[in-house]
């Protein structure tokens, strides 16, 4: 299949020409036969009935405590495909201890809001901003019902503070949730070097 091609100022609708279609696309006029424009049809409605993506998992890992206290576990929600190790050094992580206690803790349709403390990164250390949010999409968003329910009620329903695992956003102080800890995750990149950043190829 050919389409000829040729810049125009403004997107339009699709129109018919004797036996063809004419479509503008992004600043860029495209003629086709009209068997193509079938095909572009049945592709489109296959995209839009294609299964949802994968729901996310809880994988746990363990990781060394501070204080030679031994081993703690550290739940980590990633796809089933995934490798909970490899997912964590490609991504930049902080963990430290959050806090959504009275006061210090807000809800919005998008975020939470709360204090996280004693952080450590697996990239270069960075300047502490104890205020934080925590999107409620991504990760969070495509687990279980059930579980993200259970997650949400620890984390979120202002019940004290607990371990996290967050991932950067690029938004300043915006992370997702990637993981979480009944244990305590002081000094937690710093005792556990295999999980520092290394950025994917």
């Amino acid at each position: 299949m050919h389409a000829e091609s040729r810049p125009v100022q403004r997107s339009a609708t699709i129109c018919s020409s004797g036996g063809e279609e004419l479509i503008v696309e992004s600043g860029t006029t495209r003629l086709y036969p009209m068997n193509a424009i079938s095909t572009l049809l049945l592709f489109t409605t296959a995209l839009a009935t294609a299964p949802p993506q994968e729901t996310v998992v809880v994988k746990d890992i363990p990781f060394q405590l501070d204080g030679d206290k031994g081993m703690g576990t550290l739940h980590v929600l990633i796809n089933n495909d995934e490798d909970p190790v490899r997912f964590i050094k490609e991504n930049r992580c902080v963990a430290g201890f959050w806090y959504f206690i009275k006061d210090r803790g807000k809800e919005s349709t998008t975020h939470w809001t709360g204090l996280l403390r004693y952080e450590t990164f697996n990239t270069c250390p960075k300047p502490t901003y104890e205020i934080i949010t925590i999107r409620k999409q991504d990760q969070l968003k495509k687990l279980p019902a059930a579980t993200r329910t259970t997650i949400e009620e620890v984390l979120f329903k202002g019940k004290g503070t607990y371990n996290v695992l967050l991932r950067e956003t690029g938004q300043v102080n915006e992370y997702d949730l990637i993981g979480y800890s009944s244990d305590t995750v002081k000094n937690f990149f710093k005792l556990n070097q295999h999980l520092k950043y290394n950025a994917p190829p």
